[in-house]
């Protein structure tokens, strides 16, 4: 072997051996490139280590979450949709957006954990919250969710009495959402929940004119080129059966609608925008204006005349108008006819239309209607209102001339009947519209609040009494007749009339035989004593805690009242009895001391006790306006029977009210009212002089001492 150092003296190669060795160079160069650079990628190739700090690279490169691998070792889906975690814009035998034949990019699929179509589940929920919810249905799934802080927290209760399969258990999860306002749109490799309010501006799915529409609660955008009709027409169509938070789009350029609603709703709208653009080419959209005749009702007629021809016809009862879908040749027909038909009738005829009201009183509807229809049932105004009918221009918009004048074209006349509760108006049908149009807005059914009002009334009421009560009397023969003399000194009934059974607390004393011939004097068989003093001590105490918590249930802008209490009998007056005395020493002779007496005392024991109702009464006007705020009209009285005072047992009555107009929200509690009280009455009951003496004078007074204290809280 010739060594490495000679060989820049070998000899030239052979041609032969040249020509083999170039086409062995360009062979390892040409293989090369597509060696390093071509080689696929393989799926048992493990993931490539991260570095410190960055999340783990998927299959496909894409960085985020960490990547879900479904049962049965299948590579789970990147963003772009294709295995092996293409990126988005990639996927295999599609063109690259923005190339030659690229449609409109779909938003990316979100990779979840596959489960069998055909598994059923137990999908019960009661009352869980938005997130508890969300976890569910994301394990059940294996999707990924985001909600922020500013999506409303709900409760949702669904009840399926037997499994359903995965499928269904989500298309439950989002009409829950979807009737609470929220849906979810894709975001990376998550779906975020977000409120339907501006979901124009989401990033929604977007379906291009012939891809299928899912029929499901969740908000995607889908395009639609018509191809007969004016977009611009059909989109006022359609905007009245999208729902709350749906928009529609119109590009005039290509006559295309872009409809952002839920994939449910969607499905409906697009029957609808295909029955429209079924006509041939040169059809259009008209709208006319029926005046004397129902829309809907003429709608029928015609279309008996008109079968088998391309026309559509769509009666729109809230403007009593017809939508025509139509070519020249057609509307032009339909017109002539609708003029012979839309005729007004015979001058002092009428119409009459009869209206159930389904919230509203009649009779108060009635009286609103009155000031708007009031002086329209002149032969002058009818006249002035077919002038006004006659000049109105084709599309129906009225000539303004001023004044009230134009309101309604003919009489008027609205009455009601309250059996039924049912408004009977006679009018043309066109004055019946405008009118209908005012009763549907007042027709509404009013909200309810529910009231919880609080009562707290704490009384602490503490007297003492304490005092000497004596008297004296004798048998006198001035006058030939027996008669009896009495004298005394303080509080003098206690110990001449009263019985020591009845004496009350502390009480001791002296009391002298019967005077003979007393015991009928009084009427109760009780003979009255020669003499007699009683020492007495009293205190009286009563503590009430009364704590009442009253509900009603009102109805907006209506007076709502509740009472609660009772019917007690009160005690006002005395009559008869004792005064009988004058009339007993007349007639026995005696002197006027008996007599004076009896008038001292009184008269007997005739009583007069009218009833009184004591109680809760609670009046309460609320107004609820959109704000969920309620103004309310409070009237508030509490009223309880106190203790009985003085010798008759008279029983006063303790009232308390309050009235005032509070503005307060949902849930809110306020205070109306309150009072603090605390009072202390001292009296004295005296012998003139006698009472002032220091020590003695005790003898000859009688002292009381009260003290009251309320605390009250409404």
């Amino acid at each position: 072997m010739t060594p490495a150092r000679n060989n820049h003296h070998r000899r030239p190669c052979s041609p032969r051996r040249g020509i083999l060795g170039a086409l062995a160079a360009v062979a390892a160069l040409t293989l090369l490139p597509q060696t390093v650079e071509g080689q696929p990628t393989r799926r048992d190739q493990p993931l490539r280590t991260p570095k410190a700090g960055q999340p783990p690279t998927g299959p496909g490169g894409a960085k985020g979450g960490k990547a879900v691998t479904p049962k049965g070792g299948v590579t789970p889906k990147g963003p772009g949709g294709a295995a092996g975690g293409k990126q988005p814009g990639g996927a295999a035998g599609g063109a690259q957006p923005g190339g030659p034949g690229s449609k409109i990019g779909t938003a990316p699929q979100i990779d979840y954990k596959p489960v069998p179509a055909h598994k059923r589940v137990s999908f019960n929920m009661d009352d869980v919250d938005l997130p508890d919810l969300v976890k569910a249905i994301s394990k059940m799934t294996g999707r990924r969710f985001i909600f922020g802080g500013k999506v409303r927290q709900i409760k949702a209760t669904i009840e399926a009495p037997t499994k359903v399969t995965v499928a269904e258990a989500y298309q439950a999860f989002l009409s829950v959402l979807e009737t609470n306002g929220m849906t979810v749109i894709p975001h990376g490799r998550y779906l975020k929940i977000v409120e339907t309010g501006g979901i124009a501006s989401q990033t929604t799915p977007i379906l291009g004119t012939a891809e299928p529409v899912p029929y499901a609660d969740r908000f995607v955008t889908r395009l639609y080129r018509l191809k007969h009709v004016e977009a611009a027409v059909v989109s006022t169509v359609l905007g009245k059966f999208k729902s709350r938070d749906a928009d529609i789009t119109v590009y005039d350029p290509s006559n295309l609608l872009i409809i952002t609603d839920t994939g449910a709703n969607i499905r409906r709208l697009l029957r609808i925008t295909e029955e429209l653009d079924a006509g041939s080419a040169g059809d259009q959209v008209w709208i006319q204006p029926i005046h004397n005749v129902a829309a809907s009702d003429l709608v029928n007629q015609l279309n008996e005349v008109l079968e088998g021809s391309r026309a559509k016809l769509i009666a729109d009862d809230r403007n009593n108008s017809l939508i025509m879908v139509a070519g020249d040749e057609d509307y032009q027909r339909l017109l002539e006819l609708i003029k012979r038909v839309d005729v007004p009738m015979d001058k002092g005829e009428g119409t009459i239309h009869v209206l159930p009201l389904q919230h509203a009183q009649c009779s108060e509807l009635q009286q609103t209607l009155s000031g708007i229809v009031g002086g329209r049932s002149t032969a002058s105004r009818a006249t002035t209102g077919r002038t006004t009918r006659d000049t109105r221009s084709r599309t129906g918009s009225p000539v303004s001339s001023g004044g009230d004048s134009e309101i309604f074209e003919g009489n008027v006349n609205v009455n009601c009947d309250e059996a039924t509760n049912a408004l009977v108006t006679t009018s043309s049908l066109r004055d019946y519209a405008q009118l209908r149009n005012v009763i549907d807005k007042l027709d509404q059914p009013r909200r309810q609040v529910f009231i919880e009002a609080v009562i707290m009334d704490v009384n602490v009421d503490h007297s003492n009494e304490w005092g000497v009560g004596y008297h004296g009397g004798a048998t006198s023969d001035l006058g030939g007749g027996g008669d009896t003399i009495f004298y005394g000194g303080n509080n003098a009934q206690q110990s001449m009339l009263g019985v020591p059974a009845n004496l009350e607390a502390l009480a001791f004393g002296v009391r002298g035989p019967d005077l003979d011939g007393t015991s009928q004097l009084l009427g109760t068989g009780v003979s009255i004593p020669g003499f007699g003093v009683v020492l007495h001590a009293l205190s009286r105490s009563g503590d009430s805690n009364v704590l009442a918590t009253p509900h009603i249930l009102a109805t907006d802008n209506i007076l709502a009242e509740i009472s609660i209490g009772q019917n007690i009998p009160l005690q006002t007056n005395v009559g008869g009895g004792l005064g009988s005395l004058a009339g007993l020493a007349g007639a026995s002779g005696q002197a006027g001391a008996l007599g004076g007496l009896g008038g001292l005392l009184g008269g007997g024991m005739g009583f007069q006790a009218p009833r009184q109702d004591v109680g809760i009464k609670l009046k309460i006007t609320p107004h609820i306006n959109d704000s969920d705020q309620v103004r309310m009209e409070l009237s508030e009285e509490f009223s309880d029977a106190g203790s009985p005072t003085g010798a008759l047992g008279a029983v006063p009555i303790n009232k308390r009210t309050a009235e005032t107009t509070v503005i307060v929200r949902d849930q809110q509690t306020v205070v109306i009212g309150g009072l603090v009280r605390e009072g202390q009455i001292n009296g004295s009951t005296k012998v003139p002089v006698l009472g002032d003496i220091p020590v003695l004078g005790f003898l000859f007074r009688q002292s009381t001492k009260q003290t009251q204290k309320t605390n009250l809280l409404l």
